[in-house]
């Protein structure tokens, strides 16, 4: 198939450039296109700033045009531009926020991290998701190839701070993002009092994945606004096990449906402080810990990669076909 990927941003892992690496991989061809490679075309100076400033959306029959080829399908990773589906072949559009309106008219096919976000979109964008045909379910995945043979030299449970500060977040930023990301520091200066390792904020997003794949065990606090957090697929794709203070059976109900069962593939805690009881059980059991490791990373690596995620939207598209 051709294929035209639409992400923020290359190297930032983002959904996007992961399919695309993962869509050229399973021998599709397929180019990947963000803002930057727009830019430097110099083709798109009559509508650019006014699209930055959200004042019109994006067309795609306008990037068609310029970057030229006969596609089966775009996708479109939410970002920073507006898209307006003006083309006449499928779009699918993937929202990574559930705090953040669609950034995208009248995509083919919308998808969502998890159920719970549709039935909150079908609150409060109606209007939107009424006008999409196809609206689907899309799990987090995880790059498997970012955390391959690192030694594992930090011992028992870590914690590693946000990739960004709070003083980073922009002022205008939703009231529950930013509560949900007090709660979270709040957290990790508790953590940080237990007097394990905690590798402080900020995190660029290659260290973080550096100190992921070196760590035998992670901790990861989930704040009540969240659904679930990208971190834990990608601790288990890297091979490292992880303690996870919940909050409520919520969140084990959704890791449940990711495949994931507490003590199985997890530790769940209540408290920070259970978390010096995590470290000290994995070190004088490693047998434990890296049974757990082995178990959580076959399951992650079957139903979580983005080739697992490329070879499920080939399969929508055809679907379309018949």
């Amino acid at each position: 198939m051709n294929i035209l990927c639409i992400g923020p941003t290359k190297q930032s892992c983002h959904v996007g450039e992961n399919l695309y690496k993962s869509f050229a991989k399973l021998k599709h061809n397929v180019i990947f296109c963000d803002k930057d490679k727009i830019k430097r075309s110099g083709r798109f100076d009559d509508i650019f700033n006014a699209v930055i400033a959200k004042k019109i959306p994006f067309p795609l029959s306008r990037i068609i045009e310029v970057f030229g080829k006969s596609y089966d399908f775009i996708f479109i990773d939410e970002g920073y531009f507006v898209w307006h589906n003006d083309v006449s072949i499928p779009v699918i559009y993937y929202q990574r926020e559930f705090y953040r309106p669609p950034k995208c008219y009248y995509p083919t096919i919308a998808l969502f991290f998890h159920s719970a976000i549709i039935k909150h979109f079908w609150s409060f964008c109606r209007f939107w998701m009424n006008q999409v045909p196809i609206i689907k379910t899309f799990p987090v995945a995880a790059d498997f190839e970012t955390y391959k043979g690192r030694e594992k030299i930090f011992k028992g449970v870590s914690g590693i701070g946000f990739r960004e500060s709070m003083k980073n977040i922009d002022e205008m930023i939703e009231l529950t993002k930013l509560s949900a990301h007090s709660i979270l520091e709040n957290r990790f200066q508790q953590f940080r009092e237990t007097g394990l390792q905690l590798f402080d904020t900020p995190i660029s997003n290659q260290r973080y994945r550096t100190l992921l794949s070196q760590c035998e065990a992670t901790y990861i606090p989930i704040s009540p606004f969240q659904y679930t957090t990208r971190r834990i697929v990608e601790a288990m794709a890297s091979k490292c096990a992880c303690v996870i203070k919940l909050d409520g059976d919520r969140h084990a109900r959704i890791l449940r449906e990711l495949g994931y069962e507490k003590w199985i593939h997890y530790v769940p805690i209540e408290t920070v402080r259970q978390c010096i009881d995590a470290h000290r059980n994995f070190r004088k059991n490693q047998k434990m810990l890296y049974q757990m490791i082995g178990v959580a990373y076959d399951v992650t690596k079957k139903r979580h990669s983005y080739d697992v995620r490329a070879k499920y939207l080939i399969g929508l598209i055809e679907g379309l076909a018949r």
